[in-house]
This record gives C-alpha cells, structure tokens and sequence, in this order.
C-alpha cells in the first residue's frame, strides 16, 4: 500500500495520474475524476511546458463545460474535493464550482424573493443590530421568502402562490 498523503487524492489519484501518463496523454476525464485530475495536474506541474498534450490542459478544458453541467453534476464534483478540499481551494477550483452553483440558484430563482424587503429584518430591528448589512438581505429574503410560504399555506387561494415559491426554492434540498 501506498501512502500518498499530501497528493490530492491521494492513492486514487495518484492512479489516475499514473494512468494519463501509462496511455500517451489520454485518459477519459469524468465529472467524478475531474477535480481530482485537476489538482493533480497542479500539484505535479503537468503543463504545457512539459508537454503539449498535458494533463492539466485537459481538465481545464473540460471544465470550461462546468456552466452547462447539471445541478447534481456540480455537486458530484465539489464533492469529490472533500479529501483534498484545502489544494482545491488553493488552486480556484472550489471557487469555479461555488460560483457556477450561485449562478444555477439565481438563475432558477424568483426575483421577486430576492428583492423583496420585510420590516422585521430592517437594518435598525434590534434583533439585527449586531448583523452585518449583508447578513441582512440574506435574512429579509429568507424571512420574506417564509412568510410567504406560511401565509400560502393558510389561505387555499395562495396554495399556487405558495407551490410556485417552493418550486423556486428547488435548491434547498439539494444542499
């Protein structure tokens, strides 16, 4: 057995490295084995000054795809950075996945819960002094956001209303 404890991925990943350069360059790269690869290209400095056809060259490209990946695709791959989460993030890939999943949630959500405002989360509530003023809109649109489903769900002629919002909110269960 082989103890790899820095290399991202470690065993597995250091495997897979030994496989892209045991087949001339080529290996297919997988949303599950991407990030793994990625890192590894990094970490072992696997760039087109070594070689044209590189490994990390490779991964890059098929995560300029990562916008048009699905929701579940995305959090396949941030998850599999769990075990080398701190190289991840280093090297900007947690950053890319983070990203493309706000960009998924925004653009499935309604804008009419993101700018909608609630009293009770007003920057001067004293339940809110001590929040910082981005903590507040992130409050008012969940505060905001639930009262509408309470109130939905009390009056039959919201229950639309109300199923609309929780189709919007589709996100959360995923996380």
């Amino acid at each position: 057995s082989l103890a790899l404890e820095d290399f991202p991925g470690g065993g597995d990943g250091f495997e897979l490295v030994s496989r892209f350069c045991y087949n001339n360059g080529r290996i297919p790269i997988t949303i599950p084995t991407v990030s793994t690869l990625y890192c590894a290209a990094i970490y072992l400095g696997m760039t087109d000054k070594l070689s044209n056809c590189n490994l990390l060259q490779q991964a890059e490209s098929f995560l300029e795809g990562l916008f048009y990946w699905g929701w579940g695709d995305v959090l396949v791959c941030l998850k599999s950075c769990e075990t080398f989460f701190s190289f991840a993030d280093s090297s900007g890939l947690v950053d890319k996945l983070i990203t493309t999943l706000l960009a998924k949630i925004a653009q499935n959500s309604d804008i009419s819960l993101l700018c909608s405002s609630n009293s009770s989360s007003s920057p001067s509530s004293p339940d809110n002094a001590n929040v910082k003023p981005s903590s507040n809109r992130r409050l008012s649109r969940l505060s905001s956001s639930s009262a509408s489903n309470h109130s939905g769900a009390n009056n039959n002629s919201g229950s639309s209303n109300n199923h609309n919002i929780n189709n919007k909110a589709w996100w959360f269960d995923d996380l």
